[in-house]
């Protein structure tokens, strides 16, 4: 009987320490992270289900192809549409600029720490180059978003608000702090 109590000490810290939650938390990708997605965990995971939405339509209907007016409707990754209109352009130094309005039609997209669906009118602006960096804008007055972060938790996520964020990256820095920093409904997003 007292080996027992003794092989049973072990297996409950180890279950001890592993437990708890944090109703904060701001890594999402960290293993070590609390039990729960907390709504920085939330908006920070919706920010980046925004940026890579954005980014996979401009890859799947833009990158390659000729520069100038733009205004087209295009199907979203998992449904939806978003027709999108503006300017693209290259520079003779190779940099790519973009003014695009995208109105976002129930656009839903997925990735490991999420699965949402956008509508709204979502503006981007900015330039980037794939070997230096890039410093973007995204904004909208009013962005519905739906769905889950399917981290932890996974939280429900359901509102409409105000979004402004900015997407920097410098390939060339080794002390960036974040490359996704701005706001979604009032809270701060930082990556």
């Amino acid at each position: 009987m007292k080996i027992w109590r003794w092989l049973m000490l072990p297996a409950c810290m180890v279950a001890w320490s592993c437990s708890g939650t944090s109703n904060d938390s701001n890594n999402t990708n960290s293993n070590t992270q609390a039990s729960t997605c907390g709504q920085t965990c939330q908006d920070n995971e919706v920010g980046y289900a925004l940026d890579a939405t954005i980014w996979l339509l401009w890859n799947e209907n833009f990158a390659g192809q000729p520069s100038g007016a733009q205004n087209k409707t295009v199907n979203c990754p998992l449904g939806g549409t978003a027709q999108i209109s503006g300017t693209t352009g290259v520079g003779s130094n190779g940099i790519d600029t973009v003014h695009l309005t995208l109105n976002l039609q129930n656009c839903s997209n997925l990735d490991t720490g999420y699965s949402l669906t956008f509508t709204g009118a979502v503006t981007w602006d900015g330039s980037f180059n794939g070997s230096v960096g890039n410093t973007l804008t995204f904004k909208s007055a009013s962005l519905v978003i739906s769905g889950d972060v399917t981290l932890y938790n996974k939280p429900a996520v359901d509102e409409t608000c105000a979004v402004s964020l900015t997407d920097t990256y410098n390939k060339n820095s080794t002390s960036q702090s974040s490359w996704l920093d701005g706001v979604i409904c009032g809270r701060i997003v930082n990556l």
